[in-house]
């Protein structure tokens, strides 16, 4: 269904853990939209209905995402190190 260009706007709430690192506590989206015609309006607003539930992003954010991180050396020797 066509609709205007969609405007987003993220806003991040940060704090401190209970080891005293910054992390990120929160996010607040907003995103802005709207039917190009109005005879979609009824299927435009089931779609922002059920948007959350389908939403990839959203769904791995809430249910939380394993991040696994490694350091080390580059497997490739000729790549220069990045400058400190």
């Amino acid at each position: 269904m066509p609709a205007t260009p969609i405007r987003s706007t993220v806003t991040v709430g940060l704090g401190r853990n209970a080891r005293g690192r910054k992390r990120v506590l929160s996010l607040t989206v907003r995103l802005e939209c709207q039917p190009l015609d109005e005879e979609n309006r009824t299927r435009f607003d089931r779609s922002v209905e059920v948007f959350e539930d389908y939403c990839t992003v959203t769904g791995a954010v809430r249910e939380g995402i394993r991040v696994g991180t490694t350091v080390g050396a580059p497997a490739d020797p000729s790549v220069p190190e990045a400058p400190a």
